[in-house]
Protein backbone atom coordinates (compact mmCIF):
# COMPACT_ATOMS: atom_id res chain seq x y z
CA UNK A 1 0.00 0.00 0.00
CA UNK A 2 1.79 3.24 -0.94
CA UNK A 3 0.71 6.44 1.34
CA UNK A 4 -1.64 8.80 0.24
CA UNK A 5 -0.27 12.34 -1.74
CA UNK A 6 -1.44 15.43 -1.23
CA UNK A 7 -2.70 17.71 -4.27
CA UNK A 8 -0.45 21.36 -4.18
CA UNK A 9 -2.51 22.64 -7.39
CA UNK A 10 -5.90 24.45 -8.12
CA UNK A 11 -6.36 21.68 -10.65
CA UNK A 12 -8.62 18.47 -8.92
CA UNK A 13 -6.99 15.53 -9.22
CA UNK A 14 -7.61 12.53 -11.92
CA UNK A 15 -11.14 10.83 -10.84
CA UNK A 16 -9.61 7.70 -10.35
CA UNK A 17 -6.91 8.46 -8.17
CA UNK A 18 -7.07 7.02 -4.70
CA UNK A 19 -6.31 10.81 -3.13
CA UNK A 20 -8.83 12.90 -5.12
CA UNK A 21 -10.82 13.63 -2.20
CA UNK A 22 -8.17 14.98 -0.25
CA UNK A 23 -7.84 18.42 0.36
CA UNK A 24 -5.93 20.82 -1.44
CA UNK A 25 -2.75 22.02 0.10
CA UNK A 26 -1.30 25.19 -0.60
CA UNK A 27 2.47 25.29 -2.68
CA UNK A 28 5.25 26.59 -1.07
CA UNK A 29 4.94 29.41 -3.07
CA UNK A 30 1.72 30.45 -1.04
CA UNK A 31 2.26 29.21 2.28
CA UNK A 32 3.41 32.19 4.31
CA UNK A 33 4.16 30.56 8.20
CA UNK A 34 7.77 30.00 9.27
CA UNK A 35 8.39 27.75 11.95
CA UNK A 36 11.47 29.02 12.82
CA UNK A 37 9.76 32.34 13.20
CA UNK A 38 7.02 31.20 15.53
CA UNK A 39 9.88 29.62 17.75
CA UNK A 40 11.82 32.90 17.78
CA UNK A 41 8.82 34.38 19.28
CA UNK A 42 8.56 31.98 21.71
CA UNK A 43 11.96 32.60 23.12
CA UNK A 44 11.46 36.20 22.69
CA UNK A 45 8.11 35.95 24.88
CA UNK A 46 10.34 33.88 27.58
CA UNK A 47 13.40 36.21 27.76
CA UNK A 48 11.07 38.95 28.46
CA UNK A 49 9.29 37.42 31.09
CA UNK A 50 12.20 35.66 32.81
CA UNK A 51 13.75 39.36 32.34
CA UNK A 52 11.15 40.85 34.54
CA UNK A 53 11.13 38.29 36.99
CA UNK A 54 14.17 39.02 38.56
CA UNK A 55 15.16 35.14 39.26
CA UNK A 56 18.65 35.77 40.74
CA UNK A 57 18.57 39.49 41.63
CA UNK A 58 18.68 39.97 45.02
CA UNK A 59 20.03 42.65 46.90
CA UNK A 60 22.40 40.43 49.44
CA UNK A 61 23.00 37.76 47.21
CA UNK A 62 26.12 37.78 44.88
CA UNK A 63 25.84 36.41 41.23
CA UNK A 64 27.69 32.87 39.71
CA UNK A 65 28.86 33.61 36.14
CA UNK A 66 26.21 31.28 35.31
CA UNK A 67 23.36 33.29 36.75
CA UNK A 68 25.42 36.34 35.32
CA UNK A 69 25.49 35.07 32.11
CA UNK A 70 21.79 33.93 31.69
CA UNK A 71 20.60 37.36 33.59
CA UNK A 72 22.10 38.64 29.92
CA UNK A 73 20.74 35.97 27.24
CA UNK A 74 17.50 36.95 28.96
CA UNK A 75 17.81 40.64 27.93
CA UNK A 76 17.93 39.61 23.67
CA UNK A 77 14.11 38.74 24.54
CA UNK A 78 13.19 42.64 22.98
CA UNK A 79 16.02 42.69 20.25
CA UNK A 80 14.78 38.96 18.93
CA UNK A 81 10.81 40.98 18.62
CA UNK A 82 12.73 43.59 16.46
CA UNK A 83 13.97 41.23 14.29
CA UNK A 84 11.28 39.05 13.84
CA UNK A 85 9.29 41.68 13.20
CA UNK A 86 11.53 43.40 10.31
CA UNK A 87 11.38 39.84 8.62
CA UNK A 88 7.66 39.46 9.01
CA UNK A 89 7.41 42.73 7.41
CA UNK A 90 9.60 42.10 4.57
CA UNK A 91 7.66 39.04 3.89
CA UNK A 92 3.72 40.71 4.11
CA UNK A 93 5.30 43.14 1.91
CA UNK A 94 6.57 40.24 -0.90
CA UNK A 95 3.13 39.92 -1.56
CA UNK A 96 1.67 40.66 -5.52
CA UNK A 97 0.35 43.83 -5.09
CA UNK A 98 1.16 44.57 -1.36
CA UNK A 99 2.08 48.08 -0.73
CA UNK A 100 3.21 49.94 2.52
CA UNK A 101 0.43 51.93 2.79
CA UNK A 102 -1.75 48.55 3.27
CA UNK A 103 0.57 46.99 5.33
CA UNK A 104 0.77 50.02 7.55
CA UNK A 105 -2.95 49.71 8.11
CA UNK A 106 -2.74 46.16 8.94
CA UNK A 107 -0.18 47.07 11.61
CA UNK A 108 -2.86 49.50 13.41
CA UNK A 109 -5.49 47.45 12.85
CA UNK A 110 -3.63 44.27 14.62
CA UNK A 111 -1.31 46.09 16.94
CA UNK A 112 -2.31 49.26 17.78
CA UNK A 113 -6.07 48.44 18.62
CA UNK A 114 -5.04 45.53 20.84
CA UNK A 115 -2.58 47.68 22.73
CA UNK A 116 -5.23 50.64 23.24
CA UNK A 117 -6.93 47.68 25.01
CA UNK A 118 -5.01 46.03 27.19
CA UNK A 119 -3.20 49.68 28.04
CA UNK A 120 -7.29 50.52 29.40
CA UNK A 121 -7.00 47.91 31.40
CA UNK A 122 -4.05 48.28 32.68
CA UNK A 123 -4.79 51.57 33.38
CA UNK A 124 -8.03 51.25 34.99
CA UNK A 125 -6.13 48.78 37.42
CA UNK A 126 -3.28 51.16 37.98
CA UNK A 127 -5.43 54.12 38.29
CA UNK A 128 -7.83 52.36 40.59
CA UNK A 129 -5.15 50.86 42.82
CA UNK A 130 -3.81 54.34 43.30
CA UNK A 131 -7.21 55.54 44.37
CA UNK A 132 -8.51 52.62 46.60
CA UNK A 133 -5.28 54.20 48.94
CA UNK A 134 -5.83 57.75 48.29
CA UNK A 135 -2.78 58.15 46.61
CA UNK A 136 -4.49 59.65 43.24
CA UNK A 137 -4.85 62.95 42.39
CA UNK A 138 -5.65 65.50 39.55
CA UNK A 139 -2.33 66.81 39.39
CA UNK A 140 0.01 63.47 38.97
CA UNK A 141 -2.90 62.21 36.60
CA UNK A 142 -1.32 63.15 33.29
CA UNK A 143 1.83 62.27 34.72
CA UNK A 144 0.53 58.72 36.02
CA UNK A 145 -0.62 58.19 32.06
CA UNK A 146 2.24 59.13 30.55
CA UNK A 147 3.99 56.58 32.47
CA UNK A 148 1.95 53.58 31.93
CA UNK A 149 1.70 54.50 28.15
CA UNK A 150 5.62 55.00 27.36
CA UNK A 151 7.61 53.08 30.58
CA UNK A 152 5.44 50.76 32.24
CA UNK A 153 2.60 48.90 29.69
CA UNK A 154 4.20 47.52 26.37
CA UNK A 155 6.53 50.63 25.85
CA UNK A 156 7.51 48.65 22.74
CA UNK A 157 4.61 48.75 21.01
CA UNK A 158 4.60 52.38 20.53
CA UNK A 159 8.94 51.73 19.78
CA UNK A 160 8.01 49.66 17.20
CA UNK A 161 5.43 51.31 15.27
CA UNK A 162 7.64 54.42 15.39
CA UNK A 163 10.53 52.42 13.92
CA UNK A 164 7.72 51.06 11.20
CA UNK A 165 6.52 54.70 10.30
CA UNK A 166 10.29 55.51 9.64
CA UNK A 167 11.34 52.87 7.68
CA UNK A 168 8.32 51.92 5.09
CA UNK A 169 9.28 55.43 3.65
CA UNK A 170 12.77 53.84 3.37
CA UNK A 171 11.76 51.08 1.14
CA UNK A 172 13.59 51.63 -1.55
CA UNK A 173 16.85 51.41 0.13
CA UNK A 174 16.20 49.06 2.33
CA UNK A 175 19.12 46.61 1.11
CA UNK A 176 21.29 49.13 1.59
CA UNK A 177 24.38 48.84 4.05
CA UNK A 178 24.92 52.23 4.20
CA UNK A 179 21.68 52.63 6.00
CA UNK A 180 22.49 49.53 8.21
CA UNK A 181 25.50 51.31 9.60
CA UNK A 182 23.51 54.49 10.18
CA UNK A 183 21.11 52.59 12.36
CA UNK A 184 23.81 50.69 13.91
CA UNK A 185 25.77 53.79 15.10
CA UNK A 186 22.36 54.68 16.45
CA UNK A 187 22.26 51.53 18.30
CA UNK A 188 25.66 51.79 19.33
CA UNK A 189 25.17 55.39 20.84
CA UNK A 190 22.60 54.42 22.91
CA UNK A 191 24.21 51.05 24.06
CA UNK A 192 27.23 53.34 25.27
CA UNK A 193 25.10 55.74 27.23
CA UNK A 194 23.95 52.64 29.19
CA UNK A 195 27.38 53.20 31.04
CA UNK A 196 28.13 57.09 30.33
CA UNK A 197 24.91 58.43 31.21
CA UNK A 198 25.21 61.18 28.29
CA UNK A 199 20.93 60.96 28.55
CA UNK A 200 18.41 59.33 30.16
CA UNK A 201 18.51 55.85 29.82
CA UNK A 202 14.97 54.87 29.26
CA UNK A 203 13.27 52.12 26.79
CA UNK A 204 11.15 54.74 25.17
CA UNK A 205 14.06 57.28 24.57
CA UNK A 206 15.89 54.76 22.41
CA UNK A 207 13.47 55.44 19.97
CA UNK A 208 16.04 55.22 17.15
CA UNK A 209 17.99 52.67 19.13
CA UNK A 210 15.73 50.00 17.73
CA UNK A 211 15.70 50.44 14.26
CA UNK A 212 19.11 48.24 13.56
CA UNK A 213 17.01 45.33 14.42
CA UNK A 214 14.04 45.82 12.73
CA UNK A 215 16.71 46.14 9.39
CA UNK A 216 18.78 43.58 9.92
CA UNK A 217 15.26 41.51 10.04
CA UNK A 218 14.63 42.76 6.74
CA UNK A 219 18.04 41.61 5.76
CA UNK A 220 17.19 37.81 7.01
CA UNK A 221 14.51 37.86 4.63
CA UNK A 222 16.16 38.70 1.61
Amino acid sequence: MRPDKFSRGSAAAAPDAPWSNIIALPGPSTFDGYLFVDNARFLSMLAIVMRHTELFEFDSSSLSVAETCLIQVRSFGVLVFFVTSGFLMANWLRRPAATSEAYWKTRLDQVSLPWLCWLGIFLVIHLGKLGARGKLSWETLPNLILNDIFYESYWFVPVLLFSLALLLPLRAWWNSWKLGLVFAAATLVYALNQYLRWFPTSHTVALFGYLFYVWLGLQLHA
